[in-house]
């Protein structure tokens, strides 16, 4: 659960494993420490895949957790864009994996946003300059 609104998150960004250098099978519990013996588990730390496809495996083995040990199922998804763990989603996990519908991240739409914008002026740079693809003025 996630502090004080009580929603079951998944923290798969590097939880892996902290024993072996954050890179085993994921903690059920999010608020594990490297302090506490990490018990009997499989530790993937010879990982010979590439990062985006750790990450995937992590989310997707985290949605399969949390369905089999506490019956929850996520629905949402908020990414990046990266589709790599909403692909991996919708192809491993079984029955509801393909109703999972994927969020954007604000700060990935802002950010191509802007990647947009900079790729305007270097197509057109008359566009470039203050005031040209802003409003002079600072609406509030």
């Amino acid at each position: 659960m996630d502090g004080p609104t009580g929603a079951t998150t998944i923290y798969a960004h590097t939880y892996r494993c902290w024993h072996h250098n954050w890179t085993s099978a994921p903690k059920a519990i999010p608020y594990w420490h490297p302090e506490e013996d990490p018990g009997q588990h499989q530790c993937f730390k010879n990982w010979d895949e590439s990062s985006q496809a750790m990450a995937a495996d992590v989310i997707v083995e985290g949605c399969m957790i949390a369905e089999n040990d506490r019956g929850v199922r996520y629905m949402r998804l908020f990414a990046n864009g990266d589709s790599s763990e909403y692909a991996g989603i919708q192809e491993a996990v079984p029955i509801w994996g393909p109703h999972v519908t994927k969020l954007e991240c604000v700060n990935h739409a802002c950010k191509c946003f802007r990647s947009s914008l900079e790729k305007s002026v270097d197509i057109l740079p008359k566009l470039k300059g203050r005031g040209k693809l802003t409003l002079p003025t600072r609406i509030r």
